[in-house]
């Protein structure tokens, strides 16, 4: 938007190779924007310039399917993304029942698909949802007394080449704590976990696990699957798999 941000240095390119540079944009207010990226001058002049546009909306639309009693668990994820007040998240969570997952258009609209507590879905909601996230959408799959293990293997693992990154075994309770000084959960540096990150942040020490879905004996990560966080006693809690362009990030646990 006409404003300069600190230049990037950009090492010799060897001839047929790429090199890749990541770096944060933060735009301060909803509507149109633009970036311009330019490179010195060097033999070949058209290939020095890139531009981006962007219509950047007020707020991102998020689906929570909730399956709990009373819809309960939504009531809680939609009033984190969302609080309201003066508070402007930039997300907008809508709730609705699993019938939501059937329209695949009306899919393709949301940033997130959040599913709480999900027992089963039909063939076209797992279809649909299948080929959101392979276009580059998210999905974050919350776990609880009404999942289904044996669909969620059968339909959704599908022997690892489904959405659900891990193959379900029993819901397994964590034993009460030897060492106080212990967390229940061990995170890693995954952006999900950055506002938990730093020694004053007492946040993890005061969560206390229960009951969380174990992994199948015979399961093994894939490549595409990541274990973002685990249990004290070195079970994984959070998972994440690449899926398409998109990615699914599974709680093994409410």
């Amino acid at each position: 938007d006409g404003t300069a941000l600190p230049a990037l240095v950009v090492p010799e390119v060897p001839p047929g190779e790429q090199v890749s540079h990541r770096f944060r944009v933060r735009m301060a207010t909803a509507g149109p924007h633009e970036l311009i990226a330019t490179l010195e001058d060097d033999a070949i002049l058209p290939d020095n310039h890139r531009f981006f546009a962007c219509q950047l909306p007020v707020a991102l639309p998020v689906l929570i399917v909730d399956q709990s009693p009373g819809a309960r668990d939504a009531f809680y994820l939609a009033t984190a993304l969302d609080p309201g007040g003066r508070t402007v998240t930039g997300w907008a969570p809508q709730i609705d029942a699993v019938d939501a997952l059937r329209d695949g258009e009306a899919l393709a609209k949301f940033a997130a698909v959040c599913l709480l507590d999900v027992g089963r879905l039909d063939d076209a909601a797992v279809d649909n949802l299948e080929r959101y996230v392979s276009a580059g959408g998210g999905v974050g799959v919350f776990l609880g007394e009404n999942t289904n293990r044996q669909f969620a293997n059968a339909r959704l693992y599908r022997s690892g080449q489904g959405l659900l990154p891990i193959e379900l075994g029993p819901p397994t309770q964590l034993l009460d704590r030897v060492d106080d000084n212990q967390p229940d959960v061990k995170t890693t540096q995954h952006p999900l976990f950055r506002a938990l990150a730093g020694r004053r942040n007492s946040f993890l020490a005061l969560l206390a696990v229960d009951y969380a879905f174990a992994p199948a004996e015979s399961w093994q990560p894939q490549p595409q699957v990541d274990v973002l966080a685990r249990l004290r006693d070195g079970r994984p809690l959070v998972v994440e798999k690449k899926f398409g362009k998109g990615r699914v990030v599974v709680h093994l646990t409410k």
